[in-house]
């Protein structure tokens, strides 16, 4: 996304939906982007990313396969696709439990009609 070669296909978009993207200035600037082309935004939210109780695991759940520097950056990124989401018109989710622990994080949103793919 540092390239900005993707403006180009929001003259053909109908929505932009930000999957599981952390809220980097590129990201941010491709939300308001298509906030500005009067294209709907949806952020969609893969499990518990967004809970920082619950969204990374402990360290020791990993078996050794990331360092504790690299398990704090997972920690932290969670404030990150949170802000990207709020950046968002909407959120899709697939599970009520998401719905009810997010739904006050971004406005508006619809609640979805039915769970999964939305």
């Amino acid at each position: 996304m540092d390239q900005w070669d993707w403006t180009e296909s929001l003259v053909w978009a109908d929505a932009v939906i930000v999957c599981r993207l952390p809220a980097t200035a590129s990201v941010l600037s491709a939300i308001d982007a298509a906030h500005l082309a009067g294209l709907p935004t949806w952020y969609d939210v893969d499990d518990l990313v967004m809970d920082p109780d619950n969204g990374v695991p402990p360290l020791g759940t990993y078996g050794g396969t990331i360092t504790p520097f690299q398990h704090r950056f997972l920690q932290l990124d969670v404030t990150l696709f949170a802000t990207a989401m709020r950046a968002c018109g909407a959120a899709i989710v697939f599970t009520s439990m998401q719905w009810s622990d997010q739904s006050s994080a971004i406005q508006p949103l619809e609640r979805p009609a039915t769970q999964g793919f939305v």
